[in-house]
């Protein structure tokens, strides 16, 4: 993905999460992606207001959707599952 295109959209953002969903079905020639971008805990350069945001990226035939959550969670592993249900549950919304 294009180091510009990040820096001026952020690393976790809606922005990159459709980028990245539009960018797998192309690879992949699919019609159905799911990805997911999110900052679970404060890493080494990170703002302390991004923790706990999630950005979900679609692709569901030709449309692309893309969510951004704030999920909190004192725990990094009980946050990522927070999150994988988020994601599928936005997933599901979406072909049901």
């Amino acid at each position: 993905m294009d180091p510009v295109f990040i820096q001026k959209h952020g690393t976790v953002s809606k922005e990159v999460a459709k980028a990245m969903a539009f960018g797998t079905e192309e690879k992949l020639k699919t019609s159905l992606v799911l990805v997911t971008i999110g900052l679970a805990s404060l890493g080494k350069g990170k703002e302390l207001k991004d923790v706990g945001t999630l950005c979900i990226g679609l692709v569901v035939g030709d449309t692309i959707y893309s969510q951004e959550l704030h999920l909190a969670s004192s725990e990094r592993t009980h946050w990522i599952e927070k999150a994988s249900a988020k994601a599928l549950e936005y997933l599901y919304r979406h072909i049901c």
